[in-house]
């Protein structure tokens, strides 16, 4: 307990050195902050009015629910930036010393090692403090998965029902444990030759279910069922399996990754995957009992690893689930390995002093290879991002004239977070994910989507139809930086006044004629 205790305040001192002081790399955290403010003061969110145009005016659920009410606590004793990046640290510190104690559980050798790798590792490290849910789900995510393994039905149930609660992805357990299961199953069925009928009743159908139905729970149990089965529908199926990209612009999260890119961000875990690969080459622990046991759960988690390596590749975000899955395989490996043994592999042959080129030059690379990747996240949290009063002075122009319920009109739907939190008394146009104004009209989400980026920025009737004739729009807000063709199309139209103008911002009022 105490080594649990002293990664989680080790790396909970690391994670405020990487943490961004005064921006947040994702808009979701000012959504996140604020939700979980609302939850504070009023209890769950059970409808969402502020996008009324979109399918969550109909049937809204805060899949997030577990992780804003962590975060209430915080956001209402420190204020929203600094009780999100707060939670952001203790999440993540607890995700770390949640994976020390589920390795310890296994029992993998160097547990501390594997975890420094993981805390190092520069696309998991980026997410992790962009002040949203990650933290918590691939911490549930790790325990579910561990608990499937160790046969441990009722910490795989309370897993699942947290998961549930906590984040959309409740579906990446599952689906990691039924494949850890194909792969136990091919494993006796294959290695030990054992009659395929008796590998699939031995494998951990308890633990599948107990998954299942702790999903299933936290679905029923939670304030927004059964809306939450619709949006649950959009939010995995739509979006996660069909990604509209020729009708919507989405989040580079939701992009693919190319297999380059991937390479580069997982280099330091394909350099222990060779190095473990070549170690079992070379020097296999052949007369420790246990290797045979350990062949077991390297062919069981090689599944689901694969399988998220494939999600990855189709979209960026599936990282922070492929690598605590490979921080739960690749160790596997070297529990085959005789490190000793290895290490005197490969410096056979060579005199003392090339040996000690040798084992300098290889930590080298690795020292290099995992501080290149450490400097990559802590280089993206701090390269632009949002400040924290971001619009905060044009959007403040509006709040003074606008009465509750009048409409805003802005320039993307990921500008939303900002300022639903700058002013909650207003309603917006779409946000959180733009499938949701797609799905409740096509016709209105292309409109939306032609205006803001497409060639009708330059046709100021078009603008005015959708603005004034389709919305009802009383305010404008436009983000410079990104829409500089629509911003010269309101300012030049005389039917929108100008409030304020700012080096990144406008928003101007409507007139109507």
């Amino acid at each position: 307990m105490k080594g649990v205790l002293a990664v989680f305040l080790l790396a909970a001192a690391y994670f405020c050195l990487m943490m961004p002081w005064g921006v947040f790399q994702d808009p979701d955290a000012f959504y996140h902050a604020h939700a979980a403010f609302l939850l504070w003061r009023d209890g769950p969110l059970l409808a969402f009015p502020w996008l009324d145009l979109t399918t969550l005016g109909a049937s809204f659920a805060d899949h997030h629910i577990l992780f804003h009410a962590v975060e209430a606590p915080f956001v209402a004793w420190f204020g929203w930036a600094m009780g999100s990046r707060i939670t952001s640290i203790l999440l993540s510190a607890l995700f770390i010393a949640t994976l020390f104690a589920c390795l310890r559980w296994l029992g993998i050798r160097y547990a501390t090692v594997w975890v420094t790798l993981v805390a190092l590792s520069h696309p998991l490290a980026t997410r992790l403090m962009l002040g949203k849910a990650s933290p918590l789900a691939i911490t549930l995510f790790v325990l579910g998965l561990t608990a499937a393994w160790k046969r441990a039905p009722i910490v795989a149930f309370v897993a699942g029902v947290l998961f549930a609660l906590s984040h959309g992805g409740s579906v990446f357990l599952l689906g990691s444990v039924f494949l850890l299961a194909c792969g136990d199953v091919a494993y006796h069925a294959v290695v030990e030759d054992i009659a395929l009928s008796r590998a699939i009743r031995a494998t951990v159908w308890r633990e599948i279910l107990a998954v299942a139905g702790g999903i299933a729970f936290g679905t029923v149990l939670h304030p927004n069922f059964p809306e939450n089965l619709a949006f649950l529908w959009i939010q995995i199926v739509t979006i996660g399996l069909g990604t509209p990209f020729e009708h919507v612009v989405l989040g580079n999260e939701w992009l693919p990754s190319l297999p380059g890119q991937v390479l580069a961000s997982f280099a330091p875990w394909a350099l222990a995957l060779i190095l473990g690969l070549t170690g079992l080459l070379f020097a296999p622990r052949i007369h420790d009992r246990r290797r045979v046991s350990m062949m077991a759960p390297a062919i069981a988690f090689a599944i689901p690893v694969a399988t998220l390596l494939a999600l990855t590749l189709k979209s960026r975000r599936t990282a922070e689930y492929l690598v605590p899955a490979l921080a739960l395989w690749i160790p596997w490996l070297w529990q085959m390995v005789d490190v000793r043994a290895f290490a005197v592999a490969l410096l056979r042959g060579f005199s003392p002093a090339r040996r000690r080129i040798v084992f300098v030059t290889l930590c080298i690379a690795l020292v290099a290879t995992v501080a290149k990747g450490t400097w990559s996240a802590y280089d993206a949290l701090h390269d632009g991002g949002y400040r924290d009063d971001q619009w905060q002075d044009v959007m403040t122009a509006i709040s003074v004239r606008a009465d509750p319920g009048d409409r805003v009109f802005h320039s993307d739907w990921d500008e939303f977070p900002l300022l639903w939190n700058l002013d909650d008394r207003l309603r917006y146009v779409a946000g959180l994910d733009p499938t949701f104004l797609y799905e409740a009209s096509s016709t209105l989400s292309d409109a939306y989507r032609d205006l803001t980026y497409g060639p009708a920025t330059s046709t100021r009737e078009q603008a005015w139809d959708l603005i004034d004739g389709r919305l009802g729009a009383r305010f404008v807000f436009v983000d410079k930086g990104a829409h500089m063709a629509l911003f010269h199309v309101i300012r030049d139209d005389a039917r929108y006044h100008l409030l304020l103008e700012s080096d990144d911002a406008a928003t101007f009022e409507v007139i109507s004629p």
